[in-house]
Protein backbone atom coordinates (compact mmCIF):
# COMPACT_ATOMS: atom_id res chain seq x y z
CA UNK A 1 0.00 0.00 0.00
CA UNK A 2 1.50 3.39 -0.80
CA UNK A 3 2.48 5.90 1.91
CA UNK A 4 0.95 9.51 1.91
CA UNK A 5 3.06 12.08 -0.01
CA UNK A 6 5.50 14.22 1.61
CA UNK A 7 4.41 18.03 2.59
CA UNK A 8 6.73 20.74 1.83
CA UNK A 9 7.20 23.33 -0.57
CA UNK A 10 7.55 22.20 -3.71
CA UNK A 11 3.44 21.08 -4.15
CA UNK A 12 4.45 19.09 -7.15
CA UNK A 13 6.61 16.65 -4.77
CA UNK A 14 4.75 13.26 -4.09
CA UNK A 15 7.36 11.37 -2.48
CA UNK A 16 5.71 8.57 -0.53
CA UNK A 17 6.40 9.50 3.30
CA UNK A 18 7.84 6.05 4.80
CA UNK A 19 6.27 3.88 7.33
CA UNK A 20 8.98 3.83 10.12
CA UNK A 21 6.52 2.14 12.06
CA UNK A 22 7.64 -1.49 11.57
CA UNK A 23 11.57 -0.81 11.76
CA UNK A 24 11.32 1.24 15.20
CA UNK A 25 8.86 -1.71 16.60
CA UNK A 26 11.40 -3.85 15.41
CA UNK A 27 13.44 -2.53 18.28
CA UNK A 28 10.84 -1.51 20.76
CA UNK A 29 11.86 -4.68 22.94
CA UNK A 30 9.48 -7.98 24.25
CA UNK A 31 6.78 -7.14 22.97
CA UNK A 32 7.70 -5.88 19.15
CA UNK A 33 6.37 -7.96 16.18
CA UNK A 34 8.34 -10.49 14.43
CA UNK A 35 10.13 -8.52 11.91
CA UNK A 36 13.07 -10.32 9.81
CA UNK A 37 15.99 -8.60 8.73
CA UNK A 38 14.66 -9.05 5.18
CA UNK A 39 11.28 -6.76 5.65
CA UNK A 40 13.65 -3.80 7.42
CA UNK A 41 16.12 -3.76 4.56
CA UNK A 42 12.72 -4.50 1.70
CA UNK A 43 11.26 -1.69 3.47
CA UNK A 44 14.14 0.51 3.70
CA UNK A 45 14.75 -0.13 0.02
CA UNK A 46 11.55 1.09 -0.95
CA UNK A 47 12.19 4.72 1.15
CA UNK A 48 15.34 4.75 -1.25
CA UNK A 49 13.90 4.35 -4.32
CA UNK A 50 11.19 6.98 -3.38
CA UNK A 51 14.00 9.15 -2.45
CA UNK A 52 16.03 8.61 -6.12
CA UNK A 53 12.56 8.86 -8.01
CA UNK A 54 11.75 12.17 -6.64
CA UNK A 55 15.60 13.18 -6.93
CA UNK A 56 15.79 12.12 -10.91
CA UNK A 57 12.03 13.97 -11.58
CA UNK A 58 13.33 17.04 -10.47
CA UNK A 59 17.03 16.50 -12.02
CA UNK A 60 14.66 16.02 -14.92
CA UNK A 61 12.92 18.92 -14.33
CA UNK A 62 15.91 21.66 -13.87
CA UNK A 63 17.41 20.25 -16.95
CA UNK A 64 14.26 20.99 -19.03
CA UNK A 65 14.05 24.64 -16.91
CA UNK A 66 17.78 25.12 -18.25
CA UNK A 67 17.00 24.27 -21.82
CA UNK A 68 14.21 26.76 -21.69
CA UNK A 69 16.18 29.19 -20.18
CA UNK A 70 19.00 28.67 -22.68
CA UNK A 71 16.56 28.58 -25.82
CA UNK A 72 15.24 32.05 -23.91
CA UNK A 73 17.33 34.21 -21.86
CA UNK A 74 14.83 35.99 -20.42
CA UNK A 75 14.31 37.30 -16.54
CA UNK A 76 11.36 34.54 -16.14
CA UNK A 77 13.03 31.49 -17.73
CA UNK A 78 16.05 32.62 -15.35
CA UNK A 79 14.15 32.39 -12.43
CA UNK A 80 12.26 28.98 -13.26
CA UNK A 81 16.15 27.80 -13.61
CA UNK A 82 16.65 28.97 -10.11
CA UNK A 83 13.74 27.72 -8.38
CA UNK A 84 14.01 24.36 -10.38
CA UNK A 85 17.85 24.49 -9.08
CA UNK A 86 16.32 24.76 -5.35
CA UNK A 87 14.03 22.00 -6.12
CA UNK A 88 16.75 19.47 -7.15
CA UNK A 89 19.01 20.37 -4.71
CA UNK A 90 16.75 19.94 -2.20
CA UNK A 91 15.82 16.76 -2.64
CA UNK A 92 19.06 15.31 -4.19
CA UNK A 93 19.95 16.42 -0.56
CA UNK A 94 18.19 13.55 0.85
CA UNK A 95 19.74 10.90 -1.20
CA UNK A 96 21.82 8.65 0.81
CA UNK A 97 24.59 7.31 -0.05
CA UNK A 98 28.49 7.41 -0.44
CA UNK A 99 29.53 10.11 -2.70
CA UNK A 100 31.80 9.97 -5.79
CA UNK A 101 34.48 11.88 -3.42
CA UNK A 102 34.01 8.43 -1.14
CA UNK A 103 34.04 6.46 -4.02
CA UNK A 104 37.30 7.35 -5.41
CA UNK A 105 38.85 7.85 -1.52
CA UNK A 106 38.23 3.95 -0.59
CA UNK A 107 41.36 4.11 -3.64
CA UNK A 108 42.46 7.48 -3.71
CA UNK A 109 42.24 9.82 -0.59
CA UNK A 110 44.56 12.05 -1.97
CA UNK A 111 43.58 12.39 -5.38
CA UNK A 112 39.78 12.36 -3.97
CA UNK A 113 40.61 15.32 -1.89
CA UNK A 114 42.65 17.31 -4.70
CA UNK A 115 39.58 16.95 -6.65
CA UNK A 116 37.16 18.07 -4.10
CA UNK A 117 39.20 21.40 -3.67
CA UNK A 118 39.20 21.62 -7.56
CA UNK A 119 35.75 21.04 -7.86
CA UNK A 120 35.09 23.82 -5.05
CA UNK A 121 37.02 26.39 -6.89
CA UNK A 122 35.49 26.21 -10.39
CA UNK A 123 32.08 26.13 -8.48
CA UNK A 124 33.60 29.67 -6.65
CA UNK A 125 35.00 30.89 -9.79
CA UNK A 126 32.04 30.53 -11.96
CA UNK A 127 30.02 31.90 -9.45
CA UNK A 128 32.02 34.68 -9.54
CA UNK A 129 31.15 35.88 -13.52
CA UNK A 130 29.36 38.71 -13.45
CA UNK A 131 25.39 38.42 -14.53
CA UNK A 132 24.55 38.19 -16.94
CA UNK A 133 26.87 36.10 -17.92
CA UNK A 134 26.37 36.93 -21.77
CA UNK A 135 27.95 40.24 -21.27
CA UNK A 136 31.32 38.67 -20.74
CA UNK A 137 30.73 37.41 -23.90
CA UNK A 138 30.57 39.94 -26.24
CA UNK A 139 33.11 40.66 -29.30
CA UNK A 140 35.05 43.81 -28.93
CA UNK A 141 34.99 43.52 -25.16
CA UNK A 142 38.48 43.53 -23.86
CA UNK A 143 40.49 40.28 -22.55
CA UNK A 144 41.56 42.28 -19.89
CA UNK A 145 37.93 43.40 -18.46
CA UNK A 146 37.21 42.00 -15.35
CA UNK A 147 33.99 40.03 -17.22
CA UNK A 148 36.80 38.07 -19.45
CA UNK A 149 39.41 37.44 -16.30
CA UNK A 150 36.17 35.72 -14.62
CA UNK A 151 35.44 33.83 -17.91
CA UNK A 152 39.03 33.18 -18.17
CA UNK A 153 39.97 31.78 -14.75
CA UNK A 154 36.11 29.24 -14.73
CA UNK A 155 37.59 27.74 -17.75
CA UNK A 156 40.98 27.36 -16.54
CA UNK A 157 40.30 25.91 -13.03
CA UNK A 158 37.78 23.32 -14.82
CA UNK A 159 40.76 22.67 -17.69
CA UNK A 160 42.88 22.31 -14.13
CA UNK A 161 40.34 19.37 -13.16
CA UNK A 162 40.31 17.61 -16.46
CA UNK A 163 43.35 15.11 -15.76
CA UNK A 164 41.92 14.33 -11.87
CA UNK A 165 38.80 13.56 -13.13
CA UNK A 166 39.36 11.06 -15.88
CA UNK A 167 41.85 9.59 -13.19
CA UNK A 168 38.90 8.91 -10.54
CA UNK A 169 37.22 7.58 -13.03
CA UNK A 170 39.66 5.15 -13.53
CA UNK A 171 39.83 4.38 -9.83
CA UNK A 172 36.00 3.29 -10.31
CA UNK A 173 37.26 1.50 -13.32
CA UNK A 174 35.46 3.70 -15.99
CA UNK A 175 37.31 5.36 -18.96
CA UNK A 176 36.64 8.58 -19.96
CA UNK A 177 38.05 10.29 -23.29
CA UNK A 178 38.41 13.68 -23.13
CA UNK A 179 40.14 14.38 -26.37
Amino acid sequence: MPAPPVPNDHPQDTRPLADTSTPLAACSGDDAPDVSKEDVVAHYAVGVHATYQASLASATDMSDAIDAFLANPAPHTLEAAKRAWLTARDDYGVVQGPGLADLVAADDRELADLLTSQISRSVANARAIPAPFDASLVPGLADSSPRRRAVLAAIESLEDQTDNIVAAAEALGVSIDVT
